[in-house]
């Protein structure tokens, strides 16, 4: 019989001299790093989010299962993908509003402008360099004289407006025959509808005071305002100088807006002009007041009297009415290729592209790399090319002097480009035969701003023109 062993514990180890004499461990001191280590470090720890940054674009935005997926996307899409943010002012068979008044309600996503008719200029001239095509013209003409006197429109000026989709379809048309009295086009089922509205016409001016919600979008910001989302037509060009309204507005900014309202009978017709605009927002401050000078001609300018137009506009996109969880995608970023440097804006098919300056076209046609070009030469001798356009307006040809803001193209995915977008370049002369110039400039702040391109008011003038401003200044305070 194997004896049973007792279990025994075991003696206790001995403790350290140090701690048996009641001293603490010393804490070890940690390494400081030498600068060269800790910029190694840095540089760590940007790769892994750049490349955290990438697996984001793979996964959700791109919509991929995998790294590799993003290496097979069909080669096909360059010439015809449509890319993230999708297609803009897309064609309707049917546009005619239910509104009495309105002919543009439900528009807000056409491409719309703003021209006039008149001596000179006829109403086919007039759409055609609003990029419509000329069949829609054709058909809207052949509707239009059943109604009214097509030849009597080149008797005096008249504003139009006109509502367009990308492919140059014609969606809505309002002639300002008299006052009170419209000539409104539209589309039903596929076919022109013209119709003649009359009523009172009254004028107001109105204060409107905003402020930029989380989704840092203005048209959402008038609307929670209680202003029809159309206001921004209106604002677009004078604001185009100072902020890019689809990339630079940050929530908390603050605008006060003076602008005529304008009725017909008991029903809100539109926006009229605007008389000052003041914003107040983290990247940029200005206030401007509207004033006719003694060659009767109406410009903004600051408390100063300095005019607000400069050479070039912060950006040849104007306000987009997109998604604010795509608006983010809008804004430029520089691109090198070849050694030439230029601004490259992600866009919906189709989007507008306006001259950021005004000019003469020198070159249309189309480019190795570059697609489908506009290119436009200021009077300093500046030259702008516009890249990437899906088509130009057809009434642009070498020779044709453009103003700033005018519509020259829609943006598109012709040359090398993977999805829509416009590419925008400066040089100092004529592309490829001068030196290319930095297009941030475009967007810088300050002294490197393109310069004003108008004086000042002298003494006298100025003092008139504070006195005249000084109840809309008010106005502005007040609706702020």
């Amino acid at each position: 019989m194997v004896p049973r062993r007792r279990n025994r514990k075991r003696p206790p180890k001995p403790r350290r001299a140090a701690a048996a004499a009641g001293r603490r461990r010393p804490r070890r001191r940690r390494r400081s790093l030498d600068p060269a280590a800790r910029a190694a470090r840095a540089r760590t720890i940007l790769l892994l989010s750049v490349l955290a940054v990438v697996n984001v674009y793979v996964f959700l935005v791109r919509d991929a299962s995998s790294v590799a997926a993003f290496g097979a996307l069909p080669v096909a899409s360059i010439g015809r993908g449509t890319g993230v943010l999708g297609r803009y002012a897309e064609p309707r068979t049917t546009t005619c509003p239910r509104h009495p008044v309105r002919i543009f309600e439900g528009l807000t996503e056409s491409i719309v402008t703003s021209t006039h008719v008149g001596p000179g200029r006829t109403l086919r001239l007039a759409l055609l360099d609003a990029g419509v095509r000329g069949e829609d013209i054709a058909a809207l003409e052949a509707v239009m004289r059943t109604k009214v006197d097509v030849g009597g429109l080149a008797a005096m000026r008249r504003v139009v407006r006109i509502a367009a989709d990308r492919t140059g379809g014609l969606a809505a048309l309002e002639i300002e025959w008299g006052e009170g009295h419209l000539v409104q086009g539209c589309k039903r089922e596929g076919a022109f509808e013209v119709r003649h509205v009359q009523q009172p016409a009254r004028t107001d001016v109105v204060a409107i005071g905003i402020e930029i919600g989380r989704s840092a979008d203005l048209a959402e910001a008038f609307a929670d305002a209680g202003e029809s989302a159309e206001i921004v037509w209106a604002l677009g060009p004078l604001l185009a100088y100072d902020l890019d309204v689809n990339t630079e507005l940050r929530p908390g900014d603050r605008m006060q807006v003076l602008v005529e309202k304008r009725f017909l009978g008991s029903h809100f017709h539109r926006y009229g002009t605007v008389l000052a605009v003041r914003f107040v927002g983290a990247l940029a401050r200005f206030a401007y007041y509207r004033h006719v000078g003694a060659d009767g001609l109406a410009r903004f300018r600051d408390r100063n009297g300095v005019p607000h137009l400069r050479a070039f506009a912060r950006t040849p996109v104007p306000y987009l009415f997109v998604s604010p969880l795509a608006r983010p995608l809008l804004e430029p970023r520089i691109e090198v290729v070849d050694e030439v440097p230029g601004f490259v804006y992600r866009l919906p098919e189709g989007a507008p592209v306006v001259a950021i300056g005004a000019g003469e076209v020198v070159g249309i046609g189309d480019h190795p790399r570059l697609g489908r070009v506009v290119v436009v030469e200021a009077e300093d001798g500046t030259t702008v090319r516009y890249g990437h356009l899906a088509r130009n307006v057809e009434t642009l040809e070498v020779g044709t002097f453009v103003e700033a803001g005018r519509l020259i193209g829609f943006a598109g995915h012709s040359g090398d480009a993977p999805a829509p977008r416009l590419r925008v370049e400066l040089w100092r002369g004529r592309p490829e035969a001068s030196e290319p110039m930095d297009p941030s400039i475009l967007l810088a702040r300050r002294e490197r701003r393109p310069p004003r391109i108008e004086e000042g008011l002298s003494d006298e003038a100025k003092r008139a023109f504070l006195e005249g401003v000084r109840p809309w200044s008010r106005a502005l305070r007040r609706a702020g």
